[in-house]
């Protein structure tokens, strides 16, 4: 089987762990640069929602009221 050599790997639950960690962890560091480099290029959020993604207040306020609670 082609997928012989990662199910090998992932038997190690410490391997899965470790790669679980890399693949959707993250540090504080990188979150407080993303922002800053927001903050630099669009001013804020919210001009990255508008400016970068292009979206309306209407796409905003659609999106808000499909993904909050």
């Amino acid at each position: 089987s082609t997928l012989f050599p990662y199910t090998t790997l992932f038997r190690s639950s410490y391997l899965a762990d470790e790669s679980l960690r890399y693949l959707f962890g993250t540090h504080e560091d990188y979150i407080l640069a993303y922002y800053e480099a927001v903050s630099d290029k669009y001013g804020s959020m919210d001009g990255l929602i508008c400016e970068g993604l292009g979206l309306s207040e209407s796409d905003r306020m659609e999106l808000r009221e499909m993904y909050t609670l």
